[in-house]
């Protein structure tokens, strides 16, 4: 388990480094909406303007946990919040009521928690490593 752990980490670290550099050249089509902008606009020979290349993978990647965690992740937790305090509100004496939105409200903070540091471990280990970019913000 701690071989296959060592592996996959040493992979994961050595190919940032690699398509690190392919993403500076990355170019972008105005006209792609999708999650990959490129390959939409071409020429008159009918060759993409801006040809999709490996680093647009990471480029898709970030978009789907940006959708992840702040379209979906944060406006399900305030409605789990909110879940949490009315159940917590109406109870009214009844010990079952009152745990479960106990219950709610715990796991819905440290489900943040839980998110949000994850990406303060990545900022700070690659911040460690010597990258200076902005990670997060993958230029498109």
């Amino acid at each position: 388990m701690k071989k296959t752990s060592l592996i996959t980490f040493l992979v994961l670290f050595f190919s940032f480094l690699v398509f690190n550099q392919i993403q500076a050249a990355l170019c972008t089509d105005p006209a792609a909406t999708g999650l990959v902008p490129c390959g939409v606009t071409l020429n008159d020979r009918g060759i993409p303007t801006c040809p999709c290349q490996i680093g647009h993978v990471f480029v898709a990647i970030n978009s789907v946990i940006s959708f992840i965690v702040w379209d979906i992740a944060t406006p399900a937790a305030v409605l789990f919040l909110i879940i949490g305090g009315l159940l917590m509100l109406v109870s009214a004496g009844n010990a079952n009521l009152l745990s479960l939105g106990k219950q709610i409200l715990v796991s819905t903070v440290i489900g943040l928690v839980l998110i949000f540091c994850a990406w303060l471990i990545v900022n700070f280990i690659l911040t460690g490593l010597g990258y200076t970019g902005t990670w997060s913000q993958i230029p498109v």
